[in-house]
């Protein structure tokens, strides 16, 4: 009899370890499974889709008279090809520009090539130096922020540099929410003029339109913060699963 009980006995303990063996596996696979639905809850058509907010109310720069300008950009690429896509794009800036006091100007250049065919771009510190040096030959023209955009094989590299005057007044929020736009237009227009038209635009009424409140924040990431929520409990259900399993 006490052989039996101590068989018996033993047998009870291996069913747990095998029970704890099966949620070991089972629980993580639906954690992942939330947290994979949580980075896709951030895309919509496969575009990331959150925009930081904004956290205060800004003052636009102080508006100045400068010499007028042909074109808010020098394409060597192509990018706006007619007259109608030059309008759109120097459209674009003067909405930035009476929202903001920022005078923006693209410049868009090819890659270079090696002898392998390979693309070769720019350093941070050569296209800083690029961007200072196109601001300082633009002066006369009251341009504040230069954006150097750069085609490649699979999208595209930007560098973006502003003025003093205009980080005094944005930090780095205005540049912040350009790159942002402009990477989410970028998988939405078809074509270059609308990718700086709506950037340009979409981030003049963003910074302008004052503090974002924490309600407008979950409101514009509502599946976000509902699947964050949902991954939360998940793993807090997990832990007390495991509390409970190990005191039996």
């Amino acid at each position: 009899m006490g052989n039996l009980k101590n068989k018996n006995k033993h047998s009870h303990i291996k069913k747990n370890e095998n029970s704890l063996g099966i949620g070991f596996f089972v629980v993580p696979l639906i954690i992942l499974a939330f947290l994979f639905a949580l980075i896709f809850s951030l895309m919509e058509d496969g575009v990331y889709i959150y925009i930081s907010p904004v956290i205060k109310n800004y003052e636009p720069l102080e508006k100045t008279e400068d010499e007028p300008i042909d074109n808010y950009f020098i394409d060597e690429i192509g990018l706006f090809y007619d007259e109608e896509r030059h309008y759109l794009v120097n459209d674009s800036v003067e909405y930035l520009y009476d929202k903001t006091g920022v005078k923006v100007f693209v410049w868009g250049i090819p890659a270079s090539i090696d002898e392998e065919g390979n693309q070769i771009f720019p350093t941070d510190e050569e296209a800083e130096q690029t961007c200072k040096a196109t601001i300082n030959s633009l002066s006369k023209h009251g341009i504040d922020l230069v954006i150097l955009y750069i085609p490649t094989d699979v999208g595209y590299v930007t560098h973006t540099y502003a003025t003093d005057e205009v980080r005094d007044v944005y930090g780095n929020k205005l540049e912040k929410l350009l790159e942002q736009y402009l990477d989410y237009n970028f998988h939405v227009v078809g074509e270059y003029d609308e990718l700086f038209y709506y950037s340009y635009r979409q981030t003049a009424d963003r910074i302008m339109g004052g503090f974002t409140s924490p309600l407008a924040v979950i409101k514009e990431n509502l599946r976000f913060f509902i699947l964050s929520s949902s991954t939360l409990v998940v793993i807090i259900s997990s832990l007390i699963f495991y509390k409970r399993f190990e005191r039996r």
